[in-house]
């Protein structure tokens, strides 16, 4: 598994699906580019095109956002930790 903005390795974009895993402290709904999941945090098992992602995380109860920028590998799972 690698972190979120790690490089190397598998292929990015160009095809294939790669599996997000979102954490999220407190807990968080979670975005991608742009587009609600319907899932909060914790979500091991996001499957996403391969490439780069807009990711944002919102903790409803006091409104806070975080935005991260993350690529994912076809065939690898990327992890994004994200605490308010």
């Amino acid at each position: 598994m690698r972190a979120a903005g790690a490089t190397g390795g598998a292929s990015v974009g160009g095809g294939g699906i790669g599996t997000l895993k979102v954490n999220c402290i407190p807990w968080c709904k979670i975005y991608i580019d742009g587009k609600d999941t319907g899932r909060r945090s914790p979500a091991l098992d996001l499957k996403v095109p391969a490439g780069k992602h807009r990711l944002k995380v919102v903790h409803p109860p006091n409104g806070m956002e975080r935005f991260r920028d993350v690529e994912v590998r076809a065939g690898e799972a990327t992890l994004a930790v994200i605490e308010f």
